[in-house]
C-alpha cells in the first residue's frame, strides 16, 4: 500500500472574545459599495477587493470603482453603480450596463446580463454557506448560468456585507476572511510538541499519523488498487471524531472499512487553537493502495 497524506486542515466555526467571525449581526444592503477591504479566499488564489469612492463617468453615468488585487500583484478594475436600488456593472465588452442585482429581492427572480450569456435567478433569501472558518447564514443565494458552457455557480451575499462566497457546480469555490484577525495554530501530535518551528511541528506530525496509519492498517484485499479520500474531525480536546469517506475509487469496500477502521484509533492531539481557544479541524487523508 502507498500511503499518501495532503495537510489540509481547516478551522470550523471560530469565536473570539465574543465577538462573531461569522458577521452575525451585520445590517444593511446586499451589495454596499463599503471602502473598507475584505479579503476572499479561492481555489484560483488569495485575493482581496475594496470600493473606492471617487466615481467614475462613463457613458454619461456615474460608477463606484471596485479595485481587485490578487495576490500575485495583478490587480483589476471594475466598475458599478446603484440605480433606484439596482446593481448594474459596466459590461466593457458590449459597452453598456448588465443588472447583476435587482431591487425587487424575492426567490424565483431572474434577469440576464447585457450579452444574454448569462442567466441569474434567486434561488435562497436564506441560505447558509460552510466555510473551513464558520458557518454564514441568512444568505441570499442567486444562481449564475453560463449559457454556452451550462455551467452554474451560486453566488453568496450577506447584508451589510456583501458577497461572502462562491460555489461551482454545488462546489466550495471561494469565501470570505473572517471578520477580523487571529492567530492560528494547528493541532499537532502529542509527541511533536517541543519541536521549534511550525514548519517543523506540522512535519513531525504528519509523519506520526503517516507511521501510525502503516502500522495500524491491515489490507484485506491486496490485490486490489485504487484510492480513498477520507475526512476527519480533531475536535477541541484533540479527539478524533467524525470519520468518514469523502469520496473513492477502484477500492474494495473491505478496503475502505479496514481504513475507516484505522483512523478511528489515531490518538489523540493536542488541539488547533484560534487565540486562546480551541477550534476544530477538518483534516483530509487519501489513501492510495
Amino acid at each position: 500500500m502507498k500511503l499518501t497524506i495532503i495537510f489540509l486542515s481547516f478551522l470550523l466555526s471560530l469565536t473570539i472574545h465574543g465577538q462573531s467571525l461569522c458577521y452575525e449581526n451585520s445590517k444593511g444592503e446586499y451589495w454596499p459599495f463599503d471602502s473598507k477591504e475584505k479579503n476572499i479566499y479561492s481555489l484560483n488564489g488569495e485575493y482581496s477587493f475594496i470600493y473606492i469612492k471617487d466615481s467614475v463617468e462613463i457613458n454619461n453615468q456615474f460608477y463606484v470603482t471596485r479595485v481587485k488585487k490578487h495576490k500575485n500583484g495583478k490587480i483589476v478594475k471594475s466598475y458599478f453603480r446603484n440605480e433606484n436600488g439596482s446593481i448594474y456593472y459596466y459590461d466593457e465588452k458590449t459597452n453598456s450596463k448588465s443588472l447583476i442585482l435587482p431591487s425587487n429581492i424575492k426567490k424565483g427572480e431572474k434577469w440576464e446580463s447585457a450579452d444574454k450569456k448569462w442567466e441569474y435567478k434567486i434561488t435562497d433569501l436564506d441560505a447558509t454557506l460552510e466555510t473551513p472558518y464558520c458557518e454564514l447564514k441568512n444568505l441570499l443565494e442567486i444562481e449564475n448560468l453560463n449559457k454556452e458552457s451550462k455551467k452554474r455557480y451560486q453566488s453568496f451575499y450577506k447584508k451589510g456585507v456583501g458577497f461572502v462566497g462562491l460555489n461551482v457546480e454545488g462546489k466550495p469555490f471561494s469565501f470570505i476572511e473572517p471578520n477580523g484577525k487571529v492567530e492560528q495554530k494547528d493541532f499537532i501530535a502529542i509527541g511533536c510538541k517541543n519541536v521549534k518551528g511550525d514548519k517543523q511541528r506540522k512535519a513531525c506530525t504528519n509523519k506520526k499519523i503517516i507511521d501510525f496509519i502503516k502500522n495500524n492498517f491491515k489490507n484485506p484485499t491486496p490485490d486490489i488498487h485504487g484510492k480513498v479520500l477520507y475526512e476527519i474531525i480533531i475536535d477541541t480536546t484533540g479527539k478524533v471524531t467524525n470519520v468518514k469517506v469523502k469520496e473513492s475509487e477502484g477500492v474494495s469496500k473491505q478496503q475502505i472499512k479496514s481504513g475507516l477502521k484505522t483512523l478511528k484509533k489515531l490518538p489523540r492531539f493536542i488541539p488547533a487553537y484560534s487565540g486562546d481557544k480551541p477550534v476544530r479541524v477538518l483534516f483530509s487523508i487519501p489513501l492510495t493502495f
